[in-house]
């Protein structure tokens, strides 16, 4: 992808793995293009409804507050998002992983627009240990671009590190969710999102 801002929208990697995954959509005209980044964007703004997008039998998405209670609304700064992983249960946050919206910003130009939102993993609400298979330095950002008649969707995952200090019992278990994403099983689902957020439909 290449944008004016791209380069400096997603954090420097510096340890661990990273990965991308990228879809695009040219439009017949930029009207066209700016009604699909409308769509686009309330889908990803819609949280709760993640595993449509991303399809069956993956990953499920809860967006709550800082306390832990699940809200309907656009999502802000600040608020936790609640991943179930099937048959993968984290101890140390009541069966969930659990990740904070750490920065989410939008843009709009003439012929371009924005919508970044990046999360990092955390603690379930209330407890100190991250709750979550991977290190809390790791991240995911969200990036939706329109330039012109294209739209982009993409998620970038960077430094990638196992969360080894939540105990000898769920430090194996997030060695399993790990090795299962670093494998492709979250390559599969984020793939099949951000194809998703930006299908024609």
């Amino acid at each position: 992808m290449k944008d004016p801002y791209y380069t400096t929208l997603l954090p420097l990697q510096r340890v661990g793995r990273k990965c991308d995954n990228v879809s695009r959509n040219r439009c017949p005209t930029s009207t066209e293009a700016a009604m699909l980044f409308r769509r686009a964007k309330k889908r990803l703004k819609d949280i709760n409804r993640w595993e449509v997008v991303a399809g069956k039998e993956k990953a499920t998405f809860t967006l709550t507050d800082r306390f832990g209670h699940l809200i309907h609304r656009a999502p802000e700064v600040g608020d936790c998002i609640r991943i179930g992983l099937p048959k993968l249960k984290n101890r140390y946050g009541g069966g969930f992983d659990w990740v904070k919206i750490r920065f989410l910003q939008e843009r709009e130009e003439d012929d371009y627009q924005l919508i970044i939102l990046r999360v990092q993993p955390c603690p379930s609400p209330g407890k100190r240990k991250i709750a979550h298979f991977l290190h809390h330095k790791s991240s995911n950002t969200f990036l939706l671009i329109r330039k012109d008649k294209e739209v982009w969707a993409s998620i970038h995952g960077r430094n990638e590190t196992i969360n080894y200090s939540s105990g000898l019992i769920n430090s194996l278990r997030n060695v399993v969710a790990a090795w299962g994403g670093f494998m492709g099983l979250s390559q599969l689902q984020w793939q099949d999102f951000v194809e998703g957020l930006i299908e024609r439909k």
